[in-house]
């Protein structure tokens, strides 16, 4: 459970950069990373954390990070489990 709260979170954040950042230019500003902020966009253009709580960018973020973090965590337990608790290949795989 704690792998798939650390994909979760990490891919949570990633997730609201690249939509704050996309946002920011399609609207004609220059996005600084390092700040998470936009420069040369609109004068009323949100800040990351208010970008953040908007409640379909919110929900959206956190659906595609759920589900993501989902498909990611079964893989990774999928492949760990393929050796046995030695290392060893288990008879018929």
């Amino acid at each position: 459970m704690l792998t798939f709260a650390l994909i979760f979170v990490i891919l949570w954040g990633f997730l609201l950069v690249v939509l704050h950042s996309d946002r920011c230019l399609h609207l004609g500003g220059s996005y600084a990373p390092s700040r998470l902020s936009c420069t040369g966009g609109p004068a009323d253009f949100p800040s990351f954390l208010q970008f953040s709580f908007q409640p379909q960018i919110l929900f959206l973020s956190l659906a595609l990070s759920a589900g993501t973090a989902s498909v990611l965590h079964r893989l990774m337990s999928r492949f760990t489990r393929r050796g046995g608790a030695d290392g060893r290949q288990t008879p018929g795989q």
